[in-house]
């Protein structure tokens, strides 16, 4: 069956549902992942009838969801032609491929489809309405960067900032079968050997990758990742038009100093666009800490900002007024109840340099190849599953895919015999053992299994 989106001021969005169970929600680890407020991280739930009909049901959302003007109090089944409202959005339900025959366009940023879309990445976490900035990016010790901390920074206009980002700033294009499944930002680490930076969390959207500037897209291989500080370094196979990003430090900030993001979120434009927000330093330095949701991971070292950051901002550069890089953007609090506004948050450029270092000669740290999510309780319950963390993207050649893991097909739900069911588990239980064989236990639909991978 195939979804016909409404987007604002755009041709709508027709996105054909396959497989037996596809998620609706704000959340990039949904299957569908449309960019509205009022859609929860998990808002709605199809399961495909074996007549070719689908059967929706709302996940307990605070807006609902509505099929021919009533909202859903249960399960309710899909004939085609049916008219739905998911928070905001307008949706409608047809049995045939609407408009002319051409593949639905899975490359529009309002709106993506992935197996698990990291795009872009929209991600509201959980209850805590968390959003990962991706739509679904430091080397002082190396001589990589140019210009230690010399004091203040030399100040410049935003649109000179933005002209000296710009070559530094790239798209990185996460791909899963032939198709986008996400994107996010990612800044140019080292021109001369192609490396860019970016979030963990952008990696974890696709199997392959690409990036590049506002021109041509180009292949990228994934030299390193630490899921657990949210970092990744990818390679680009050309380097044409590459300017490495200077290095600032978090010393030389104080509050209240002006801030730029810079990155390729979101918006309105069926292209990849260049955007810039400004903003101010609101903290220098703290750690970001939501231990009741198994959906976030612990940031010990964030800069807070009032820059807008959005969906697809996710790796980007937050810069300081002499365009410097000061911190990664990576996530936006919005409370509990989305109760919270201009609070979003960048990795402290000081602790990205000393996980980069690593990264970039190949050392990833505690990835073995498997990007996942945490299995909501109430799924885990509904489906009969043990608590864990289910996995959503394989990358090959990776030591996960030489072991035949399969994205949505298998569960973690203990390392070293220890049970895992959130990031904060793994990430607890992984920690300090980089180099170690460890024995994954794994649950899939041919029975479970244990495996060994090093970290």
């Amino acid at each position: 069956m195939w979804l016909i989106i409404d987007l604002p001021d755009q041709d709508p969005l027709v996105v054909e549902v396959k497989g037996q169970r596809s998620s609706i929600g704000s959340d990039p680890t949904c299957d569908i992942v449309i960019a509205d407020e009022s859609i929860a991280p998990r808002h709605a739930e199809l399961r495909a009838l074996p007549d070719g009909r689908l059967e929706i049901e709302d996940l307990d959302s605070k807006d609902g969801t509505w099929v021919g003007g009533v909202r859903l109090g249960g399960p309710a089944t899909l004939e085609g032609g049916e008219r739905l409202r998911i928070g905001h959005t307008e949706v409608t339900a047809s049995l045939e491929r609407p408009g002319p025959s051409e593949e639905p366009s899975l490359t529009r940023r309002a709106t993506v489809q992935r197996l698990v879309s990291q795009s872009r990445r929209a991600t509201l976490l959980a209850s805590t309405a968390i959003v990962i900035a991706a739509s679904a990016v430091v080397l002082a010790a190396a001589g990589v960067f140019s210009g230690e901390d010399e004091g203040a920074p030399e100040s410049l206009s935003t649109s000179e900032i933005v002209d000296l980002v710009r070559p530094s700033t790239a798209i990185v294009v996460a791909l899963g079968g032939g198709a986008r499944s996400g994107n996010g930002t990612g800044w140019v680490l080292d021109a001369e050997e192609g490396l860019i930076a970016t979030n963990a969390h952008v990696v974890d959207a696709g199997e392959t990758f690409q990036i590049g500037t506002e021109d041509d897209l180009v292949d990228a291989e994934v030299v390193g990742v630490a899921p657990c500080d949210d970092l990744a370094v990818l390679r680009a196979e050309e380097t044409d038009g590459l300017e490495t990003l200077s290095l600032g430090t978090q010393g030389s900030l104080a509050q209240g100093d002006p801030v730029v993001a810079v990155g390729y979120p979101t918006n309105a434009s069926p292209t990849d666009e260049l955007q810039v927000t400004e903003g101010i330093v609101s903290v220098v330095e703290q750690t970001f800490d939501v231990p009741d949701d198994p959906f976030v991971q612990l940031y010990p070292n964030v800069i807070q900002t009032d820059a807008p950051i959005n969906p697809g901002n996710s790796g980007g550069p937050l810069v300081d007024s002499g365009g410097k890089l000061i911190g990664v953007n990576t996530l936006i609090f919005r409370g509990r109840r989305g109760e919270i506004e201009g609070q979003g948050y960048a990795i402290g450029v000081d602790r990205a340099a000393e996980v980069v270092e690593s990264l970039r000669e190949g050392d990833s740290q505690a990835w073995q190849g498997f990007a996942f999510r945490p299995l909501p309780e109430a799924q885990a319950v509904r489906q009969g599953l043990a608590p864990g963390l289910l996995v959503t993207t394989v990358v090959p050649g990776t030591p996960a895919a030489d072991e035949g893991l399969v994205g949505g097909q298998a569960i973690v739900v203990g390392v070293d015999g220890q049970p895992v069911a959130s990031f904060r588990d793994y990430c607890e239980t992984v920690e300090d053992r980089n180099g170690e064989t460890v024995k994954f236990n794994i649950l899939e639909p041919g029975g479970p299994r244990v495996i060994e991978l090093e970290l």
